[in-house]
Formats: structure tokens, C-alpha cells, sequence
């Protein structure tokens, strides 16, 4: 391997250990350290029942001009309540997702996972869509769901890391994770102190603030380069410990060798003001770059153990700044979790199902985009149901080009055609603009024409097929199909 390569992977993941667990070797931090992996690490039936809600909110007027007045009335003040009970030792779950906006809740339904197969209920699916999709594609996705009460989503045939057994292999990474945690904490980090952790009750409590994660990028930066032996040594240990599955898991590849890391800590050695000068250098760029844009941000994690299990409490302000300081918008995450050991929990697997690969086949695919009349932007809602059943949306920059004429406005052909899927091109022959249809047939489109540019009424979309609708309250140009 690389010697850059490893030296960068190996600094990387000091950080990402430090960062993942914040905490070093005060009595405090070995504590929580202690007990969030006996937490975690918990054996038989363990029954977890949780709340985390999220809310975004935002007093920045320039908040609505960034992202559109539809999305920032949406955002500003929404909450997102999630409720779940879980046992750990089967690795199933099952999990409830309420949204509120304002006085208005919508329930995005009950999601399920048992064997590693996710199952979604169909009705409550369905209620949280029916006023964002267009009414023949939301029929149709009711139609395709054939009356079944749940969709099964098997994951293993999505891509993702588990492989083979989901339970067996959710198991294995967690194992290896907390070996490389031990090896790295109790050696590798032995005499390094975040100061951050506090004992609480029957517990702890770690607090960050933003300036304490700016002084902790760099402390523990320092710390890693004057103790690199030991950091090595780490390392070396786990390599030495732990199977090629593991190494697999945690690097991506087996090919690390003890000769490796050694090369690594000597050159760290041999160049170690340079590595100290690039620790502060980047610390310093943290600083003036990136941590205004986040001043204000704050994480709180308490732990407890009880005679019952374990009580965790986490609070998470994120603020995003603009470049002068100003907040736009802020999320505010809280939640509270019981974890206690139980007899015998079970999610049982639902019977009136549809497998997802079944019902795709009966649903249609199409896209759509709202050209909004105050701010002339255009809002993009792909609907692609044969991949995904939720729309996306996406701000385009470029329909400040439109033209007026007589009371009409007149957008780019190119742009539109192409926001929807379409191939549009120029016939010299009969010197018009075309559209390729879903029929592969050309389809001339002729408007107002200026620097070599076609501008067209979205109306004339609908002799390829589109439907265009009027959105007062939006004051907005729908089309789809």
C-alpha cells in the first residue's frame, strides 16, 4: 500500500475514533465510554422503545428568497416525531414517523424490519402522499399496491454493506468496531483528555459546543502526531487481533501490514513539524472558514444506567450561518431512548403483502416540474415510482431567463425538455425546434426566438403528452405526466 495513502487512512481514523466516542482517559470519559458500549453491546432479548424529534426553524427573511417560499413555509417550524421499539439481538425493529407542520400532522406510517426485510404499511403510505402526487399517478400507485395491507422492501437486494446473513453480519460489524475501539482507547489514546465528559446522576453527560469541537480537532491532531507510537502500536495490535473480515469492514481492504504502519509512524517521526504545522494549519482554516458557519451549534449526550437497563438523552442544535454570521436556519434535534433487557420481544412479520418488485411493475413513471409565477424558478418533481416513491425536488437557477409577450411568458424549450427526460434538438431542414416524445417521434415546437435560444409557452407541452395546471394558491405552472 501506498505509503500517503496509509498515512492519510491511519490519521483519518485516529480522528474518526476520537470523534465517534469523544473521549479520552479521564475517569469521566472511560465512564461513558464503558457504559455506551455495555449499552450497545447488551445480550438476549432487549427491548428498545425511543422518541427523537427533529425541528427546523428559521427567523431569516433571506430564508424564503434562497429555497422558495413553498419549501421555507413548509420547513420553517416542522417537526418530525419518530417513535420505535427495536430488539437488538434479532437486529428487527419497528418504527413510526409522525409529520407535524404547525397545527397539521401526517402520519408517514409504520415501517417494519424483521429478517432483513423492511415492510411499510400500504394505507398509511398512501395518506401521506395523496396531496403530492398528481391524482391519476396516485390512483395508479393505489392500484399497484393490489389492496395489500404492507410492501416488503427486501435491503439485501438494495446496495449496501451487510452481505449474506443481515443479523449474523449487523452482529460481526458491531463486534469489530468495539474491538478496534478498545484496542485504540486503552492504548493508542491512553493519556489523552477531552475535558468534555461530566459524571451526572448514575451516570454521564458529554457536552460540545462549537468552539469545543474546533479545540478538539486540533488537540487531538497534535495529540495523535507526539504520541504516534503509540498510535501505531495500536494499530498494529488491532491488525494483529482481528480477521480479514474485519480489516475488510474497517478499511475497505486487508492489504495493511504491520511493515505498513511502521513506515507510517517513522515518517510521522521524521517529519513531525511539518505534520504539527499542517494540523494547525488546517485547524486554522476550521476556525475562520467553517466554524462561523455553525456558531450557536451545540451536542448534549446523557447516559444513565438504571436497575432496569439504560436511559440516553441526546439534545442537538445545528445552526447554519451565512457568511456574515447571520443564522438562516437552525435544527433542533431531541430525543430520549429506554434500553432494558426483557424476557422476549418480537416484531412479527406482517402476512397481507406485496413484495416492492411485484408492485413496481404496475406503476407508472413520470416526472414533472412547477415553474413558480413570483420568483420564476422551477421547482423539479421527479417521480420516478418504478425507482423510488418518493418525489425529489431540486431549485433551478436558470428560468430567470423567461421572456413576456402580450401577457404570456415564454421559457427556454432546452431546459424544459431536458428538466423532464426529453431529447430536444434543432431540425435544419424545417429550421424549428423538436422534442423527441416517448415515442421516439419528433415534435416541432416553434415560439419566439432570440440568441439562438427557442422560448415556448409551457402550454405547448401538451401536445406530447403532458398535462399543464394552474396553482393559485401557489401562484404556480404545474406539468406532468
Amino acid at each position: 500500500m501506498n505509503k500517503r495513502v496509509l498515512k492519510v487512512l491511519c490519521l483519518s481514523l485516529a480522528l474518526l475514533f476520537s470523534l465517534s466516542i469523544f473521549a479520552g482517559c479521564s475517569r469521566e470519559e472511560i465512564g461513558f465510554y464503558t457504559m455506551m458500549k455495555s449499552e450497545a453491546t447488551m445480550k438476549g432479548s432487549v427491548e428498545v422503545s425511543s422518541t427523537i424529534n427533529l425541528e427546523i426553524t428559521s427567523a431569516n427573511p433571506e430564508w424564503q428568497e434562497m429555497v422558495g417560499p413553498e419549501i421555507a413555509k413548509g420547513l420553517t417550524g416542522m417537526q418530525i416525531i419518530v417513535t420505535e421499539k427495536a430488539n437488538l439481538d434479532e437486529m428487527s425493529e419497528e418504527m413510526n414517523v409522525v409529520v407535524r407542520i404547525g397545527n397539521k400532522e401526517t402520519n408517514i406510517g409504520t415501517v417494519k424490519l424483521v429478517d432483513g426485510i423492511f415492510y411499510f404499511n400500504s394505507k398509511d403510505m398512501l395518506k401521506a402522499v395523496k396531496n403530492i402526487l398528481p391524482v391519476e399517478t396516485y390512483n395508479a400507485v393505489e392500484k399497484a399496491t393490489q389492496g395489500k395491507e404492507w410492501i416488503a422492501v427486501d435491503m439485501m437486494k438494495f446496495p449496501n454493506p451487510l452481505t449474506g446473513n443481515y443479523v449474523e453480519t449487523s452482529h460481526t460489524i458491531m463486534a469489530t468496531y468495539f474491538d478496534f475501539m478498545d484496542t485504540f482507547f486503552l492504548s493508542g489514546y491512553r493519556g489523552y483528555s477531552t475535558g468534555l465528559v461530566e459524571k451526572v446522576g448514575n451516570g454521564y453527560r458529554l457536552t460540545m459546543t462549537d468552539q469545543d469541537l474546533s479545540n478538539f480537532i486540533r488537540s487531538v491532531g497534535l495529540y495523535s502526531v507526539a504520541n504516534v507510537k503509540d498510535v501505531g502500536a495500536a494499530l498494529k495490535s488491532f491488525l494483529n487481533k482481528t480477521s480479514d473480515e474485519g480489516k475488510e469492514l474497517l478499511f475497505g481492504t486487508v492489504d495493511i501490514t504491520a511493515a505498513d504502519v511502521d513506515a507510517f509512524v517513522q515518517e510521522i517521526i521524521d517529519n513531525k513539524g511539518e505534520y504539527n504545522g499542517a494540523i494547525n494549519e488546517v485547524a486554522d482554516l476550521f476556525d475562520t472558514d467553517f466554524l462561523p458557519l455553525i456558531k450557536g451549534s451545540k451536542y448534549v449526550h446523557t447516559i444513565e444506567g438504571t436497575d432496569a437497563g439504560y436511559l440516553d438523552s441526546v439534545e442537538f442544535v445545528l445552526n447554519i450561518n451565512d457568511e456574515y454570521g447571520d443564522n438562516v436556519i437552525r435544527f433542533l434535534v431531541n430525543g430520549a431512548t429506554s434500553t432494558k433487557p426483557v424476557s422476549k420481544v418480537t416484531v412479527t412479520a406482517p402476512q397481507d403483502v406485496i413484495r416492492w418488485e411485484d408492485m413496481k411493475k404496475d406503476m407508472p413513471s413520470s416526472k414533472g416540474i412547477r415553474i413558480f409565477n413570483d420568483k420564476s424558478y422551477v421547482m423539479d418533481e421527479k417521480i420516478e415510482l418504478a425507482v423510488i416513491s418518493i418525489p425529489q425536488e431540486h431549485k433551478f437557477g436558470f428560468m430567470s431567463d423567461f421572456l413576456e409577450k402580450d401577457g404570456s411568458r415564454y421559457y427556454p424549450l432546452r431546459q424544459i425538455g431536458e428538466v423532464l427526460g426529453h431529447e430536444v434538438g434543432w431540425s435544419d431542414a424545417g429550421q424549428t425546434a423538436y422534442v423527441v416524445n416517448g415515442e421516439g417521434a419528433r415534435v416541432s415546437f416553434t415560439g419566439i426566438e432570440k440568441d439562438g435560444t427557442t422560448f415556448i409557452k409551457i402550454r405547448d407541452f401538451e401536445k406530447i403528452g403532458y398535462t399543464v395546471e394552474w396553482d393559485n394558491a401557489s401562484q404556480s405552472m404545474y406539468i406532468y405526466r
